[in-house]
Parts: structure tokens; sequence; C-alpha cells
């Protein structure tokens, strides 16, 4: 496998371990967090002093599946992999997402075979959906208002020049808790699409808005709006109610779809 990317403190270590392929890496996990046909998550426990970790790998075993992303960074443009690992690196800039380990790729006759990308351990978080359907209802209403402050300025940072994630799923959002202080990363960002800047720049408010009303009130989502449009404590304008509408009606468009990810949250009294 050959390293695209190793985070300068980690390099010494990856050595010593031998870590040269995605199954080295994957010797040291110790739960299955996700699989698919064509990824695998893991979390992994690292000799000491090495942070806890999360390797995933994007892996095409068939020949018709690499074919088929073949313009998509099998042989030409970027692979999800790259741009999972691209949109780690920049927002990670801004503090908002884990730190890359490792990004590395395996390919055989000059077509994407492997992929592994390796993302440090945010310690202490959980799931915003295991949150809401754990935590959420628990809060105090104090402890609500600085839940809902604190998304909507990472959402906000999150989007910051035009920046759409367009897999803003609440799995994909990590919740921090300190007291009565709250602090978000996100994950998962293997689908960044930049046309959506254009036709659907409210795409991650809709998606996170999706399942909002089984645990927020109305008045709290259109505080959390609010917030992120920096308008708190003021009507709503003519161009922010359209803009709401837009929310809205994006919204109900891919609700149906998305719903699907929340019954584990939603079916639990």
């Amino acid at each position: 496998m050959k390293y695209c990317f190793v985070a300068e403190e980690f390099k010494e270590a990856v050595a010593t371990l031998g870590l040269d392929t995605p199954a080295r890496w994957m010797s040291y996990s110790v739960q299955e967090v996700a699989k698919d046909r064509t990824t695998e998550t893991c979390r992994l426990r690292l000799p000491t002093p090495w942070p806890g970790a999360y390797a995933k790998i994007y892996k095409y075993p068939l020949w018709k599946d690499r074919l088929r992303i073949l313009f998509r960074g099998g042989l030409l443009g970027r692979s999800r992999a790259k741009v999972e690992f691209d949109n780690l690196r920049l927002l990670n800039t801004r503090g908002l997402s884990p730190q890359v380990i490792a990004y590395g790729r395996q390919r055989r006759f000059g077509i994407l075979e492997v992929s592994l990308l390796v993302v440090e351990e945010v310690a202490g978080a959980v799931a915003m959906d295991a949150f809401a359907a754990d935590g959420l209802r628990r809060l105090t209403r104090q402890q609500r208002r600085d839940f809902i402050e604190t998304l909507a300025a990472f959402t906000r940072a999150m989007n910051a020049g035009g920046f759409i994630n367009t897999e803003y799923h609440w799995r994909n959002i990590l919740v921090c808790q300190t007291g009565n202080r709250f602090s978000f990363q996100v994950i998962d960002l293997s689908s960044s699409r930049p046309w959506y800047r254009f036709s659907m720049p409210f795409f991650d408010l809709a998606t996170l808005d999706v399942c909002a009303g089984h645990f927020f009130t109305r008045p709290e989502r259109l505080r959390f709006f609010k917030l992120y449009f920096g308008c708190e404590g003021t009507p709503l304008t003519a161009r922010q109610k359209k803009q709401a509408a837009r929310i809205a009606a994006l919204r109900d468009t891919i609700s149906q779809k998305e719903m699907k990810r929340y019954r584990h949250i939603l079916d639990r009294p």
C-alpha cells in the first residue's frame, strides 16, 4: 500500500509497527462499527502511547466495482476516500473534525483497489443520534439552550466559505458534554458535492432538521435558524422567511429516505 499522507507525529510509529497494509491496521480492531459491500469501519486499539483511532477501508474486490468508479477516483478524479480525506483535513484546520492519522491506497494495473483512512478518536464523544436517544431529553432548559446555540455556531462554521457537507446526518455528528457545555465534531465527509453550494445551499440544514421535530420544539428550531443566520432577537425578514421555506421544502423531499437512518432512536420511549 502506498501512503499518500501520514501525520508527522505518527510516521515513526507506523514504520515501527509495520503498518504497511490495511490488514495490519485491522489486526488492532476491537469493534466493527459499520460494514457494507465496499466499506468497512473499525475501532482500533493500538499500543500505548497511540490514541484511540478508527480505520475505514474502501474496497473494490471485483473488477466490475473498479470499473464502476473508473472516473470517480478509480483511474481519474477523486475517490470517495480522497474526498473524505480532503474534507477532514480542511475542517480539522477549523477545529471541526478529528485529526487524520494516515491515508493510503493500493492500485492494481493503475486502477484503485483499496483505500485506507485512519482518523483519531475523539475522546468522550457520542454520536448525536445516540445522544438524542439516551440523554437529550434529560437536559435542563438551560442546557438545551446551550446545546442549540453551540450546534448552530458549529454548523455555521462548517458551512463557512460555501462548504456543503451533504452527509450531515445526526450519526455523523459527535457530541462532547463537559458539565453544562457542549462541543461538536463532524465525521464521514465522503460525499461533499461542490455544486450543491449553488443548487441546494441549505442541504445540510434540511438534513439536520429531518427528525429535529421529534426532539426539539418549534421555538427551539426557530432559535437554531436565527442563531445560524445571526439574527437572534429580531423578526425574520422576507428573505429569511423564503430561506426557511426552502429548507422546509428540501427537508420534506429527503425526509422519507433520511428517516430510515433514525428508526433506532424514534422507536425508543
